[in-house]
């Protein structure tokens, strides 16, 4: 089932709003943005793809803030959308958001996940101490 033309036009502008915003560090604001277009979804989100890109943006959001646990639920979001699991990008976040809070079994398992999907590629440029976790738990 596609989402209604107008509803996807209003959801796309609504998230450039708030990617603009997020280039500018404006990251309340870039909140807003994209949690309005969140509200403009049917229910239930998770059936819907655009629900993967603005739970994305929500959880970058709150990774640059630091609120890791906020973080994680937006990603873990992003997850519940249709055919993300072989998203190297959201498994990347994902598994930082885990490793943050010290969920480090759950971090392992989504970190690990983007490695195979992505090789050392997705690690390039994020901080170092993720591809060191990994290095010390596996041989890659």
């Amino acid at each position: 089932m596609d989402l209604d033309k107008n509803i996807h036009d209003s959801i796309v502008v609504l998230c450039k709003k708030g990617d603009h915003l997020f280039e500018k560090n404006r990251l309340d604001a870039a909140l807003l943005k994209y949690k309005e277009a969140l509200e403009l979804l049917p229910k239930p989100w998770s059936s819907w793809e655009a629900s993967i890109w603005i739970y994305v943006a929500i959880g970058e959001v709150y990774f640059y803030k630091r609120d890791f646990m906020k973080a994680t639920d937006a990603f873990y979001n992003a997850y519940n959308g249709p055919d993300v699991i072989e998203n190297p990008f959201v498994n990347l976040r994902l598994g930082q958001s885990l490793f943050e809070i010290n969920q480090l079994d759950k971090a392992e398992d989504f970190l690990l996940r983007a490695y195979m999907l992505d090789g050392n590629k997705i690690f390039e440029a994020e901080d170092e101490k993720y591809l060191k976790y990994m290095y010390s738990k596996y041989n890659l």
